[in-house]
């Protein structure tokens, strides 16, 4: 009795907004990491990577730097529409599922990339190294931005 339903229609430029910021922080998180004992290795997609409390970079001829850039610049331009139509709807007051679409899709393509593409290169990678909260944020972005847009659709079709 006296439960007020939430407008989901009404926000979802703050999801896509929502979706756009965890992308953001997807990228300044490690995504993957080790920890055996006194060794605690966190590393970002894009070749950062602290051991023990040392801070350094992997060599830019590895590989996995490569595909890391590669999978962190496909995420990066995934927050871009998930923001840009966050703020275009709420200025414009018109849903953009396109860009909530593109914007969702993005992220969770970018780390797939690299999730497969890491055991490619390094059989077993994914047995000896963990996903971080880079890697799963870049999914909870991705469902977020998607769930926006196919929320954003079906309203449309209804009017």
């Amino acid at each position: 009795m006296g439960e007020k339903m939430v407008d989901i229609k009404g926000n979802l430029w703050l999801i896509s907004i929502v979706a756009g910021i965890i992308g953001v922080i997807t990228i300044f998180t490690p995504a993957w990491g080790y920890l055996s004992g006194s060794e605690n290795v966190a590393a970002w997609l894009w070749g950062l990577y602290i051991n023990n409390g040392n801070v350094n970079f992997i060599d830019l001829d590895e590989p996995i730097v490569i595909l890391g850039i590669i999978s962190t610049l496909i995420i990066a331009i995934g927050t871009l529409p998930l923001l840009l139509g966050g703020i275009l709807t709420k200025v414009k007051d018109r849903e953009i599922s396109l860009l909530y679409l593109v914007g969702g899709i993005l992220p969770i393509i970018g780390i797939i990339v690299f999730l497969a593409g890491t055991e490619s290169l390094y059989s077993g990678w994914w047995s000896y190294y963990i996903v971080h909260v880079g890697t799963i944020l870049a999914f909870i972005a991705g469902g977020l931005g998607i769930s926006a847009g196919v929320i954003s659709i079906m309203e449309n079709r209804k009017t």
